[in-house]
């Protein structure tokens, strides 16, 4: 049977899973071995969750293809970075999608909320055109205007600030974190992001398109200055949310890995002809279900059904991650002094490749 619960994460477990399911090396032949008989996959409540993730109560192929291996599932839902954070940095999940910006923070090992070289990006889960916005404070009107200003970003969301920085380009400027005179400040508090702006402290922020109109609220005077993908600069489409595996289970488990992955590319089909309206009902019911079941919150930011609707209507299930994107990613943060990783540390996508060639379905390539 399915196991579908939330995972509140302020009630920890107090000893950490090594391996939820089996801590044992895999085998060279890259066979299961008996000790793996189950793995966690987590999600966010989020407008934008994963569809894959938002699929498998209707199509059970999670459940169907890693039980072929002997292996049950047990899903996690979760909430941004604070919840995220501690379930990877103490391996109490196998596999999760999180958001292309947590990724690239997460692989960075610069946020409190937590990091490690512990996980990977497989694949893409949900690509997103509504994608972020640069907001001007009162006293900035133009992208030339930030010469010497700040810019606040949260949560250290380095895929914000490297498509920044690319339209910082198409003026001239740069951020100073590679010999530029925009600055850049991060903060991992939200709170802390939004009182800062408001009493001043950034000239300029970027935030996500579906928050601008609370932005503007906080800020009478900001407005919006450009699209991060201004001129669709980065394509139709960028990068949202990701699907990541425990690198020990990329090199110990690549049967379990494969099984994943496939589950995954079905469920994105699936999802495809499901189309916005189903993933925004599914997607409300998990929302609202985490956040009045779990956390028994009577205060928390509440959309109607129309607004899961919309934001699935501005993305497209996927599971290519995008590998000319990231590369461009890793290339900044390299030069920005934010990561010393290589970029396969950052993102595998080998074993997908394998999946799709044996599913008859194009390779994932630059």
């Amino acid at each position: 049977m399915r196991k579908w619960f939330a995972f509140l994460v302020v009630v920890l477990l107090g000893v950490s899973l090594a391996g939820c399911g089996g801590s044992g090396a895999g085998a060279e032949d890259g066979t299961v071995l008996e000790d793996l008989t189950e793995v966690r996959i987590a999600y966010i409540a989020m407008p934008l969750a994963s569809p894959q993730a938002l699929m498998e109560e209707e199509t059970g192929l999670f459940e169907e293809l890693l039980g072929e291996l002997g292996v049950t599932v047990e899903w996690v839902q979760t909430r941004g970075r604070d919840g995220t954070g501690p379930l990877m940095d103490n391996l109490e999940v196998d596999f999760i999608y999180i958001p292309a910006n947590n990724s690239s923070s997460y692989i960075s090992e610069t946020s409190q909320f937590g990091g490690s070289d512990n996980f990977r990006i497989i694949a893409g889960s949900a690509l997103n055109k509504d994608g972020n916005v640069l907001v001007g404070g009162p006293f900035v009107d133009s992208l030339v205007e930030l010469d010497g200003m700040t810019v606040g970003i949260v949560n250290y969301s380095y895929v914000e600030e490297y498509m920044l920085n690319r339209q910082l380009e198409t003026v001239g400027l740069s951020t100073e974190f590679i010999g530029g005179t925009v600055k850049v400040e991060h903060t991992d508090w939200i709170h802390t992001f939004n009182e800062n702006f408001e009493a001043g402290e950034y000239d300029a922020i970027t935030t996500r398109a579906a928050n601008l109109d609370n932005v503007l609220d906080r800020v009478p005077e900001a407005k919006e200055i450009i699209r991060l993908n201004e001129g669709n600069m980065f394509g139709e489409y960028v990068p949202q949310v990701m699907l990541l595996a425990r690198r020990d289970y990329i090199e110990s488990y690549p049967q379990v890995v494969k099984a994943m992955l496939r589950a995954h590319v079905r469920a994105t089909l699936a999802a495809e002809q499901a189309g916005a309206e189903v993933l925004g009902q599914k997607s409300m019911e998990r929302y609202t279900y985490y956040f009045e079941e779990v956390l028994e919150a009577e205060d928390y930011p509440s959309y109607p059904l129309e607004h899961f609707v919309r934001t699935y209507q501005n993305a497209l299930p996927t599971y290519d991650p995008d590998i000319a994107f990231f590369e461009d990613v890793y290339q900044y943060m390299s030069a920005a002094g934010h990561l010393d990783k290589s970029f396969e540390q950052m993102l595998n996508y080998n074993l997908l490749n394998e999946v799709l060639a044996e599913e008859g379905l194009a390779e994932v390539t630059k």
